[in-house]
C-alpha cells in the first residue's frame, strides 16, 4: 500500500512539473529569432501619459514608425528585442500655419553620402510580458529640427524649429507596456498564432501593426447584400496617384444571393473606391473598420481640386484636414 501510495504521488509530482513547465514554454509573443514586426505610433498628447518636463503641445500630431526585432530567445524564455524608431514625423500649428518635419526626408545635407543613425534600444520581456530592461543600444543624439511650413497651395522653408528632447527612452517604454499588456484591455485584437496586437487605440493614442516578416492577418471588412448585383465581381482600390504602390487593387465576387464579405489589410486610413458590379462608391476607411453596404445610391461629387471651378468653396473636408 505504502509503495502503491508513494508511486501515485509521484506520478502526480510529475504531471505537475509537467504541466509547470508546459505553462512556460514559449515566450511573450510566438516569434523565432529573427523575426520582426512594426507598430505605427500616433501620439496626440503627451497628458495622457503625464509624461515629466514635456508641454502638451510638444507632441501634438507625431506619429512613430517602430520596429521590433526578436534578436534572442533565452533559457528562461524571456525575449529579447532590438527596437528601432525607423521614421517619425512631426506636425505642430503656430497661429493659422502648420509646420511639419519627416525624417525619410531630412533637411538637404549637402555630399552626405551615409543615412542618418536611427534610435536603437535592447528591450528585455517575460513571457507574461513584464519589462525586465530597457536600454539604448546606440548614442542619441538630440538636436534641432528645421521644421518646413506646411501650406495649403505651396511649401517652403520656415525658421521655426522643434528640439529633440531626451525622452526616447521613456517613449518606448510606455508604448511596449501597451503592446505586452493589450490582453487586459476591451475588445482587443491579436494576430493568431503569434498574439501580437494589431491595434490599440485610445482618446490620444493609436498603435497599429503595420508591416512583419510574416504574413499578416487582415484587419478590415467590407461586407453587405445588394440583391440587384448577384454573382458580380468586386474591386476595391485606392483612389489618388500611384495607387498601385500604397495598394494593389483587390477582387472578390458577390454569392448567388448578392451577399459578400472582403476583408483585406490597410496599414494606414486610405481614400477607397469600392465597385460592386455596375456600382460603385468612395469611402475611407482606416484598420480596424467595418464597413456595411445594403445599399449604392448615387454616387457623391468627387473632390473638386481646381477650388476655381466653381463658386461654391469645397465643403466636404475642413481646412485642418486638408492640411
Amino acid at each position: 500500500m505504502k509503495k502503491q501510495t508513494f508511486t501515485l504521488l509521484l506520478g502526480w509530482l510529475l504531471f505537475l512539473s509537467t504541466n509547470l513547465v508546459a505553462q512556460n514554454t514559449e515566450g511573450r509573443f510566438g516569434l523565432k529569432e529573427g523575426d520582426w514586426f512594426e507598430i505605427q505610433v500616433e501620439q496626440n498628447y503627451s497628458t495622457s501619459f503625464n509624461l515629466p518636463d514635456m508641454k502638451q503641445e510638444q507632441f501634438n500630431g507625431t506619429i512613430y514608425l517602430l520596429n521590433y526585432q526578436l534578436k534572442k530567445m533565452l533559457p528562461n524564455n524571456n525575449q529579447q528585442f532590438q527596437v528601432s524608431i525607423d521614421h517619425y514625423k512631426i506636425k505642430k500649428k503656430h497661429g493659422n500655419k502648420y509646420y511639419g518635419f519627416d525624417s525619410y526626408y531630412p533637411t538637404f545635407e549637402e555630399n552626405k553620402t551615409n543615412p542618418e543613425t536611427v534610435n536603437q534600444f535592447r528591450l528585455e520581456i517575460t513571457p507574461r510580458g513584464k519589462i525586465i530592461y530597457l536600454k539604448p543600444i546606440n548614442s542619441i543624439k538630440h538636436r534641432l529640427i528645421n521644421l518646413t511650413e506646411i501650406g495649403s497651395a505651396y511649401l517652403s522653408m520656415s525658421t521655426a524649429t522643434y528640439s529633440e528632447e531626451n525622452s526616447d527612452s521613456l517613449l518606448i517604454y510606455i508604448f511596449s507596456n501597451q503592446l505586452m499588456f493589450v490582453d487586459s484591455l476591451p475588445n482587443h485584437a491579436i494576430t493568431p498564432d503569434r498574439g501580437i496586437p494589431m491595434q490599440i487605440k485610445f482618446t490620444d493614442l493609436n498603435l497599429v501593426l503595420t508591416d512583419a516578416s510574416f504574413s499578416l492577418t487582415n484587419n478590415a471588412i467590407i461586407q453587405g447584400k445588394l440583391k440587384d448585383q448577384m454573382n458580380q465581381e468586386i474591386l476595391i482600390s485606392m483612389k489618388g496617384e500611384n495607387s498601385e504602390y500604397y495598394f494593389p487593387e483587390i477582387q472578390f465576387k458577390t454569392n448567388s444571393d448578392g451577399s459578400f464579405n472582403c476583408p483585406f489589410f490597410i496599414n494606414r486610413p486610405l481614400h477607397l473606391r469600392i465597385m460592386v458590379g455596375n456600382k460603385s462608391l468612395t469611402t475611407f476607411m482606416e484598420p480596424g473598420d467595418t464597413l456595411n453596404i445594403s445599399a449604392i445610391g448615387h454616387q457623391a461629387r468627387e473632390i473638386q481640386y481646381n477650388q476655381y471651378a466653381e463658386t461654391k468653396p469645397n465643403e466636404y473636408f475642413s481646412a485642418d484636414l486638408k492640411n
